[in-house]
């Protein structure tokens, strides 16, 4: 029944049928309309059910103006509302082969999910920026597009971008990594915030792993290693490639 209703809702994605309000979403004075359902809106988010159901003129007026939220990352929000889904294909082709602008865009997701209180959206747009961030460029462009704007620390994309930075050997090394860090301050949180979870005093504990694949130095975090068990692999944040554990890490 649950799926029969999110197929029939997808449908009904920007569709004039019966539609009881418009979203003019409203961007560096360009605006994008959508034909949208109150019902489903306000079933995958608080913020629409508090908008619909209160006493702002959003409640009773056919017009509803959103303004500040790039309108790609607002788009896939408002698909996964009606669809359930998380399209990464959709989000391959809007990157259109840009490596940065692919890790980027669910950044962006994940900021406008929470903007609009859709918590359904939050794991798969972690779980996306997760298996991307195995590059150093990619990471680099993911903490400009994360911490750009940010006034917070500890989040989820934070604490995921910051894991695999420390897991960077050459990312860290460089002079750039400190610039980061006095750029960003919120950076600087997650961290410290991780390199006190993680139960050490600095970095020193961490070992250095050089992938014979393409011959550059990661940290490798020891126990983190032998907690995953016997025949499990790693993956170089440098070129991605799958590697199997060994004793001598």
């Amino acid at each position: 029944m649950a799926s029969a209703f999110k197929s029939s809702s997808a449908t009904l994605f920007n569709n004039p049928t019966l539609s009881d309000v418009k979203l003019k979403q409203i961007y560096q004075g360009k605006v994008r309309e959508y034909y949208a359902h109150k019902a489903i809106l306000c079933k995958e988010s608080a913020f629409f059910l508090k908008a619909f159901t209160g006493k702002i003129r959003e409640a009773t007026e056919g017009v509803m103006k959103l303004h500040d939220d790039d309108p790609q990352h607002f788009e896939v929000l408002l698909k996964f509302i009606y669809s359930d889904k998380y399209d990464k294909d959709a989000i391959t082709q809007l990157a259109a082969d840009d490596k940065n602008k692919r890790v980027v865009i669910p950044i962006g997701v994940y900021a406008v999910a929470d903007k609009y209180d859709v918590p359904k959206l939050y794991d798969p747009a972690a779980e996306d920026v997760e298996t991307l961030l195995h590059d150093t460029d990619v990471i680099e462009g993911a903490i400009h597009a994360h911490y750009k704007d940010k006034n917070s620390f500890d989040g989820p994309i934070g604490r995921l971008i910051t894991s695999a930075a420390l897991g960077n050997g050459c990312f860290t090394n460089a002079v750039e990594f400190e610039n980061l860090m006095i750029s960003y301050p919120m950076l600087a949180a997650d961290v410290g915030l991780y390199v006190r979870r993680s139960g050490r005093s600095s970095l020193d504990n961490l070992r250095i792993h050089r992938c014979p694949i393409c011959i550059s130095d990661s940290y490798i975090d020891p126990e983190a290693i032998f907690s995953y068990g016997e025949g499990s692999s790693l993956y170089c944040y440098i070129c991605g490639t799958a590697q199997r554990m060994l004793e001598d890490w």
